[in-house]
């Protein structure tokens, strides 16, 4: 998982280029999910799911489930889901939790899920010209639903 977690963290960093515990409802991703396509590249094709855009109303920050379905599969994965947290008014974003399936576009089994901790789970500024900024743009204009706890 380590693999994929480095995977997606250097896909944020570099912009993807051009061309289970007890948890909040807000970790759960959504069982019957309508993604929209936000950019493809040689690592894979990246999706969110509108509908999951969720705000801390203390923080201001906004989480939203994004999808990964890889061009190779990894680790017997074949996508990951990820929910991701934007800093909006500072520009930054980090992973707080992921999912590897068995299959594309996050169905099949669910083959491992991690936290990511330490340096991996810290804010990192959202690059630009990538995948990721085309998400923060939408997320953070999006309106919003405010997270809630189970």
């Amino acid at each position: 998982m380590r693999l994929i977690l480095t995977l997606v963290l250097i896909t944020i960093a570099v912009g993807f280029g051009h061309s289970p515990d007890s948890r909040s409802a807000d970790t759960s991703p959504p069982a019957r999910a309508k993604w929209l396509d936000l950019h493809e590249t040689g690592v894979g094709h990246t999706y969110i799911e509108p509908t999951t855009v969720r705000e801390d109303p203390s923080s201001k920050y906004r989480r939203v489930w994004m999808l990964m379905d890889l061009q190779k599969p990894q680790d017997g994965g074949h996508s990951i889901k990820a929910l991701q947290e934007f800093d909006c008014r500072n520009e930054r974003t980090r992973v707080l939790f992921l999912i590897l399936h068995s299959e594309p576009m996050g169905v099949g089994s669910a083959l491992r899920s991690t936290r990511p901790e330490g340096e991996e789970a810290n804010w990192i500024p959202i690059p630009p010209d990538s995948s990721v900024k085309i998400a923060s743009k939408l997320v953070c204009s999006f309106p919003s639903v405010p997270i809630q706890e189970r």
